[in-house]
């Protein structure tokens, strides 16, 4: 048990090295904030105030500097800008880049006051988006609570379970890994300028890419050392996992058609299933990959995978214009709207019928073991013997029938309608809460 704690951690960790190690030349530089670019930039229009002799306004610099005065400050731009070409190759591109001539106040102050009044952290936990937590608590306490109700398992409490410090871990490492697949899906979506929406911090120039990439390093490095200390090798391995694909998710998977929407919808899946397998490890002594057969966990994942596997292409479909100008070989662009749309829909049915199955097993058994004088018997033996199957189809009906009904909509329209594919990527964040409470 040991030595495959170890393994795992050493796999990750050789992970870590190769792919993040170039970003630790980067860790430095967010220490040593003097070195930021826009920072020595502003130092430079203050020495040019001092040798030219006259003072920046608050709005920018007056455009009726004569041509004498033009010439006379060129001599000591040059020599600002040799110097900062010598001490920093980076840096000199950002000032070489800006026109001398339209340098503000406020384009060179308004930056710097992120790094000036600390926000820096505040933007980070933004592009994590924090949203996406509540979710993943959702599935961790979901995961557990399934795979407690294994025969093998003893003392089953869900509570106390969840208050372990091994289990709080696991969250941990769950909410880490969702954070950090956020970031670098917007780091290569901008590195290779297919995100064009200016008010994530990358596109508009809050942060800059050298400083996403350092703090990636830092939470790649807090989910290694919280390695060490999951429990049970299955839920180590489906950390170790579920970190390399985000990954390697946006660098080299989402270009690929399908596999984009498999890789999405399978990390999701597993999310309940790494938590189950962490809880049963704790609880039981059976082999901890034996977690996969309680029915209801892995029939959680295997809904899950369906659902957002439908959600996944919906959601491309949307995206069909920008994807196809960017070349990115989605569904909908490789295949078209009527397809992405036909797909969309059988997702869907499929997880309609995976969520639904054991809630209608449930009351199929219950009635199956009884015998029935009357209809009025029948009813009373389906509320009463089956009060919790019944419960849970009324619950899986309420979210996969209109979930079911924004997809019909949608492949109706053949995805042309913006408005309904919308409208059924939204109302699939409350209808599926409703599907994961059938599950209880």
């Amino acid at each position: 048990m040991v030595l495959a704690r170890q393994t795992a951690a050493a796999l990750f960790a050789t992970f870590v090295t190769c792919h993040m190690s170039p970003i630790q030349a980067f860790s430095a530089k967010l220490a040593r904030p003097w070195e930021d670019p826009l920072i020595q930039s502003r130092s430079l229009t203050r020495r040019r105030q001092r040798w030219d002799g006259f003072t920046l306004q608050s709005t920018s610099i007056p455009d009726d500097t004569t041509a004498e005065g033009s010439i006379a400050n060129t001599e000591h731009d040059e020599e600002d800008i040799m110097l900062l070409q010598n001490s920093n190759d980076s840096t000199s591109e950002v000032i070489t880049s800006v026109p001398h001539a339209n340098i503000t106040a406020e384009s060179l102050t308004e930056p710097t006051k992120a790094i000036e009044h600390g926000s820096t952290l505040k933007i980070f936990f933004g592009m994590t988006r924090p949203s996406n937590f509540p979710g993943v608590v959702l599935l961790h306490v979901l995961g557990v609570y399934l795979a407690l109700q294994s025969p093998h398992v003893e003392n089953a409490q869900l509570l106390p379970t969840l208050a372990r410090p091994s289990m709080m871990i696991v969250l941990s490492c769950l909410l880490l890994t969702s954070a950090a697949s956020m970031m670098v899906n917007d780091y290569f979506d901008n590195k290779i300028g297919i995100d064009s929406d200016v008010r994530k911090p990358l596109v508009g120039g809050t942060v800059t890419m050298a400083a996403v990439k350092s703090f990636l390093y830092y939470i790649y490095q807090v989910i290694a050392l919280l390695l060490t200390a999951v429990p049970g090798v299955p839920s180590r391995l489906m950390v170790v996992i579920g970190n390399m694909i985000t990954y390697w998710y946006t660098k080299h998977l989402k270009p690929v058609t399908w596999l984009k929407n498999v890789v999405c919808a399978a990390i999701i899946g597993l999310s309940p299933a790494t938590s189950g397998a962490a809880a049963f490890h704790l609880l039981s002594t059976e082999n901890s990959f034996k977690v996969f057969g309680v029915s209801a966990l892995s029939r959680l994942v295997t809904t899950l995978f369906l659902g957002f596997t439908g959600r996944e292409i919906l959601m491309d479909i949307n995206d069909v214009k920008d994807d196809a100008a960017h070349n990115v070989k989605t569904v909908p662009v490789t295949h078209g709207l009527k397809f992405a749309s036909t797909t969309a829909l059988l997702c869907t049915a499929a997880m309609a019928a995976c969520a639904l199955a054991g809630p209608l097993w449930k009351i199929g058994q219950s009635l199956g073991d009884n015998s029935y004088s009357s209809c009025g018997v029948f009813l009373s033996t389906l509320v009463s013997s089956s009060a919790s199957g019944t419960r849970q189809l009324i619950l899986g009906s309420l979210g996969c029938f209109p979930m079911f009904f924004r997809a019909w909509n949608v492949y109706k329209t053949e995805g042309e309608d913006r408005a309904l594919v919308d409208q059924a990527v939204n109302e699939g964040k409350l209808t599926f809460v409703l599907i994961l409470a059938s599950f209880i």
